[in-house]
């Protein structure tokens, strides 16, 4: 049987760059989340969750390509790393003085991320930090800690949807947090290699090419899940068995 592919909901409310900015000086909370073409068809799957997600952002030149060929305003790539967003959002948290809590990766993953954000911004306060190993049970919990802590951002890294079901969370549980970020791998990344990216791989916009080459799970999702979305989106079929 034949269904749409494209979500509606999903293309709605991807946001570019240019309207970043304005997130960061809203009063209101928001939680904001990037898809791809892997995570694309997740979230597809839960009207829901993406009703109560804020703004998206396509984390990916190919995702923003495809939905370009459809829409009258266009989108550009916008993902949480230091070739895109981070450093926009780690400079304003210095700037105003806001607190920042960061879930994802292992213990150990975590604690070099810290490191390393707190000697790139020296006026950074990184206010909480923890892994991302614990399920939707521990979430109230989680989120009561990042409170008494005083956290004003909260950036997670625990992977598609559980990441997008703890910011939108965030926002309902939380009485200081206003904005909520997902950043997929960023965390372990950061971790492992710091400014994850080099310049040149940047400068290219090969940023993907240098995931597949590391990272085993990249290139099965290039071989196996890429095609498979690409063939969808630009028929709109969505194949169910």
């Amino acid at each position: 049987m034949f269904k749409p592919f494209i979500s509606k909901k999903i293309e709605n409310k991807i946001l570019c760059l240019a309207d970043f900015n304005k997130l960061l000086v809203q009063p209101e909370k928001k939680a904001i989340t990037f898809v791809n073409p892997f995570s694309y068809q997740l979230l597809a799957n839960q009207p829901k969750l993406i009703d109560d997600i804020d703004v998206l952002f396509s984390d990916g030149a190919l995702l923003c390509a495809f939905s370009n060929l459809r829409r009258k305003n266009k989108i550009d790539r916008v993902s949480f790393d230091f070739s895109s967003i981070a450093d926009i959002v780690f400079t304003h948290a210095s700037d105003e003085q806001l607190s920042v809590a960061l879930l994802g990766g292992s213990r150990e993953e975590i604690s070099q991320t810290v490191m390393y954000l707190e000697n790139r911004y020296p006026r950074l306060n990184i206010c909480f930090s923890r892994d991302g190993y614990f399920d939707r049970t521990e979430f109230p919990n989680v989120i009561s800690d990042l409170d008494l802590k005083g956290s004003d951002i909260v950036i997670a890294g625990m992977g598609t949807p559980l990441q997008d079901e703890f910011i939108v969370k965030v926002k309902e549980l939380s009485k200081g947090v206003k904005l909520s970020f997902t950043c997929g791998g960023f965390l372990t990344q950061t971790a492992s290699k710091g400014d994850y990216y080099s310049p040149v791989i940047k400068k290219l916009g090969l940023r993907w090419l240098q995931r597949c080459i590391l990272h085993k799970h990249v290139r099965t999702r290039l071989i196996k899940n890429y095609p498979v979305f690409i063939f969808s989106y630009l028929f709109n079929i969505k194949f169910d068995s």
